[in-house]
């Protein structure tokens, strides 16, 4: 029980104060001894964890069309490389 992961939550629902107290050997006061002499002062509803699920839902990422600027880079491209060939005489 030392070796697991400890929380509040754990802590609560794996009795962790009667775990601890049959390591620790207090085999000569009873169950109801313990339970009496427990002062936690701490509410249960206090310890407990919130855990909220995130109420809006992302949406998958698109990717978008870029054909239209990649044919007009192409159709400005393509004139001004013939005329700078014509003006080199190429």
């Amino acid at each position: 029980f030392l070796t697991h992961h400890l929380d509040a939550e754990n802590s609560v629902d794996m009795n962790l104060p009667v775990q601890l107290s049959s390591l620790l050997d207090f085999s000569h006061q009873s169950k109801e001894n313990l339970e009496f002499l427990d002062m936690r002062t701490m509410d249960l509803q206090e310890i407990q964890v919130n855990m909220n699920s995130p109420k809006t839902i992302e949406k998958p990422k698109q990717l978008k069309d870029i054909s239209v600027w990649l044919w007009t880079v192409l159709l400005l491209i393509i004139p001004v490389e013939r005329i700078l060939s014509k003006y080199k005489k190429q």
